[in-house]
């Protein structure tokens, strides 16, 4: 059988080498030499399609299964009852002549369906387990058939394979979804499975971050019960076939179909629309509290997580070296301005990380550290069931926090937290509070509470080719944020866009009772309750883990979280924080004899201090470029262009090696609004170089 007679199976071995041949080493190999003159050869070969290469292994190994199964199974049956006696095959009661003809079709009617595409998945399965049955019996090794282990392999995982690529023929259609939380991740996720690989539906996806965020878990990073980098996912990988923009959403405009992009570029851009999912989370609110701007942390983002964990610490190495009482009590007073899910938690994590860094800490006694969660309605949690909101106040009083109910923060300064009757001293204070999206609060059907009112399908009553998923969404229930709800309602969003598109029927939202309330305020102060069932501290905390578990998209992130949980159970929390810090310098540039700085024409948008060399200021004047005057080490350049707000007026070249400082414009016109001498000094300075 190892002579001439191997062409039997030269469709496998064939196939199997034009695959390697097109389609290469793949992704992990051992770099080997370039043959000189195959150089041409090897980037036809490199540019040929994956569907292509499992296009001719299909037909060659599907026309050698028909030529076996016709050749040594139908027309020598001896043969085969021959071996089937010889090695004591089990043939299950059926006579060998039997078990030979059915051998003969299964063989053939897998080759023939092979060729066709057919059941290609479920067909190599019962193929693999054939071919290592008869390895078992037959007395081989059982890499007698590693051949066909292998292009049985490459059939689960590849499927059939084509010689082109497929042209779509649906109708065309524009979709957009805004927001890359829940709902619009999982809105897009969902219209790629629907719409397929080759469809002519373009799905746009606009977020301010290239990643999706875990928002239930972002309190946890503050108490270093988790990484970072765990709770976040790329949008691009969750969601490869849609085009995705980072901008903010600056308008929508519903008579023309558009939405207006500030990409993170800095360039606007106007998206066409034909379906428009509004999906976007709230934002963090810091309107009604004069100064929460000016001096609250916001607990938005990771890079907000980061910052307050490293705050919080900050603050306890401060301590160490205090004697002052006040001074002390003002840095360990950390006050929470809001008494939503966010707040709390965050509340929550703050003390619990104090709880695991105090022992780290001896100059520090455990009663010093003060949590302060301020909410100015009655309870916290107000958009939960009044149950669970006073549970999880009695949580939070357990483990330390101090909850201040119907209590409005008058104002925030840069020492203390300003109450109608009192002030107290506080160095740190979070801003929790959030409100509807500015673009979505502009438009004309926008609720006073800044929720779209919405029909069963979640279509925008007023404009039927808007559909609002997630917080939104003004159903007819208003309920908390919870994430199971939010991805819900993304799938049928996604669903209900598609079927505009096509013309299908639309399916209803139901605002079903919810079984399962969550409220994730850490191991001990977590509260749920499961189908009327009210749960605390750890089984509500289990239960809520295993709830993240199975909405955290990404099978990664949910080995590497739960990793994190298992070593938080043993482990004190980290108290070390790896934020991102630059060391701090001036912004400076160097420039060459000949380079020209500025341009005339040009938009100014920061200012040059000079610090060594010299430059000439050209101006153009009747058509002739003329040198109005040299500056030297001290002088300022490019201030006219962003006080009048025009362009450069003249162009600047370096007559020598040149050193600047340049000014931003956000930073230089804080100074020269400011300090009031130095904003006269430039009107001088410009009224002169005016007139020149």
């Amino acid at each position: 059988m190892f002579g001439y007679e191997m062409y039997a199976y030269i469709g496998l071995v064939g196939g199997a080498a034009v695959y390697l041949l097109l389609q290469g080493a793949g992704s992990y190999y051992v770099p080997m030499p370039v043959i000189p003159g195959t150089a041409k050869i090897s980037a036809w070969l490199a540019s040929q399609p994956r569907e292509r290469a499992q296009w001719l292994l299909r037909i060659l190994s599907g026309l050698n299964l028909v030529y076996l199964g016709l050749e040594y199974k139908y027309r020598q049956p001896n043969l085969m009852m021959g071996i089937l006696e010889l090695h004591h095959v089990p043939t299950f009661g059926l006579e060998h002549g039997t078990f030979v003809l059915m051998m003969a079709l299964v063989e053939t009617l897998a080759g023939v369906l092979i060729l066709a595409g057919v059941l290609m998945r479920p067909l190599s399965v019962v193929l693999f387990f054939a071919f290592v049955f008869f390895s078992a019996v037959l007395g081989e090794s059982v890499f007698a058939h590693i051949i066909f282990y292998g292009l049985l392999v490459s059939f689960i995982t590849n499927a059939t394979g084509r010689w082109r690529r497929p042209v779509a023929t649906d109708k065309p259609g524009k979709i957009v979804i805004l927001g890359g939380g829940f709902s619009g991740v999982h809105c897009a996720m969902r219209l790629e499975r629907l719409l397929g690989e080759f469809t002519n539906v373009k799905v746009t996806l606009v977020h301010r971050e290239n990643y999706f965020l875990f928002h239930p878990l972002l309190p946890e990073v503050v108490g270093s019960a988790i990484q970072p980098g765990n709770i976040v996912n790329p949008i691009r990988r969750l969601c490869p076939r849609t085009r995705f923009l980072q901008g903010e959403v600056s308008g929508i405009d519903s008579s023309t179909k558009n939405v207006m992009v500030n990409l993170s570029s800095e360039t606007k851009v106007s998206v066409e629309y034909d379906q428009l999912v509004i999906a976007m989370d709230p934002e963090a609110n810091f309107a009604g509290v004069p100064g929460l701007l000016e001096h609250a942390l916001p607990i938005m983002t990771i890079g907000d997580g980061l910052f307050l964990r490293q705050r919080v610490l900050e603050c306890m190495e401060l301590v160490e070296t205090i004697g002052d009482i006040q001074k002390r009590q003002s840095l360990l007073t950390f006050a929470v301005v809001g008494g939503g899910l966010k707040g709390c938690a965050t509340a929550a994590e703050i003390r619990e990380l104090i709880n695991s860094a105090i022992i780290s800490y001896p100059g520090i006694d455990r009663k010093e550290p003060r949590i302060l969660l301020f909410e100015e309605r009655k309870d916290i949690l107000p958009l939960f069931d009044p149950v669970i909101g006073k549970a999880a106040h009695q949580r939070l009083d357990k483990i330390g926090v101090e909850v201040f109910t119907n209590t409005k923060v008058t104002a925030v300064t840069s020492e203390d937290v300003v109450l109608p009757d009192k002030r107290i001293p506080c160095l740190t204070v979070v801003g929790a509070l959030v409100a509807r999206p500015r673009a979505v609060l502009s438009l004309p059907w926008a609720r006073p509470d800044g929720r779209l009112p919405v029909d069963e399908f979640l279509r925008v009553q007023n404009a039927k080719n808007i559909i609002v998923a997630g917080a939104c969404a003004g159903t007819y229930k208003h309920l908390p944020f919870l994430a199971t709800r939010e991805i819900k309602m993304g799938r049928l969003a996604a669903y209900n866009v598609m079927a505009a598109i096509r013309n299908f029927k639309l399916l209803q939202w139901s605002e079903n009772r919810l079984m399962i309330y969550l409220v994730a305020l850490g191991r001990y102060a977590t509260v749920s309750r499961f189908f009327g069932i009210r749960l605390g501290g750890i089984p509500a905390w289990i239960l809520s883990r295993a709830l993240c578990l199975f909405t955290l998209p990404g099978l990664e992130r949910n080995l590497r979280i739960l990793i994190d949980w298992v070593l938080d159970i043993p482990f004190r929390n980290d108290i070390v924080v790896l934020a991102p810090q630059r060391t701090h310098k001036l912004n400076r540039a160097n420039y060459e004899a000949g380079d020209e700085i500025v341009k005339e024409g040009d938009k100014g948008d920061c200012a040059y201090l000079l610090m060594a060399g010299e430059v000439e200021v050209l101006k153009q004047v009747n058509g002739e470029v003329k040198t109005v005057a040299t500056l030297r080490k001290g002088d300022c350049f490019g201030e006219i262009a962003l006080l009048c707000d025009i362009p450069r007026t003249a162009t600047v070249k370096c007559l020598n090696r040149v050193d600047v400082v340049v000014l931003p414009r956000d930073q230089f016109m804080t100074l020269a609004e400011g300090y009031r001498d130095l904003g006269n000094a430039l009107k001088h300075r410009m009224s002169e170089r005016s007139s020149l």
